[in-house]
């Protein structure tokens, strides 16, 4: 059982990293897209090492907080769908 624990908690940190990665991509390639030089080149690598490190903070935060998967369903719930009209 715990190895479906530590599998579903990776899976968790996995999503939060990625999803800051992914706003870091885009930001960098956002700002590589308008200045293509070395300079553009540097700022975009600095944005995107700044995003990537963020993402395993928060990541790793999380999961010792209370658990990946615990604050992603927290935030997929839908208490409106719950209530009977």
């Amino acid at each position: 059982m715990r190895l479906l624990e530590f599998l579903t908690e990776l899976w968790g940190w996995l999503r939060i990293f990625f999803s800051f990665s992914a706003i870091g991509f885009i930001v960098g390639a956002i700002v590589y897209y308008n200045k293509r030089d070395t300079i553009g080149l540097i700022i975009s690598v600095i944005i995107i090492s700044v995003f990537f490190i963020i993402g395993i903070i928060v990541a790793t935060k999380t999961w010792k907080k209370g658990g990946t998967m615990h604050a992603l369903s927290r935030t997929a719930a839908s208490p409106e769908l719950d209530k009977k009209k």
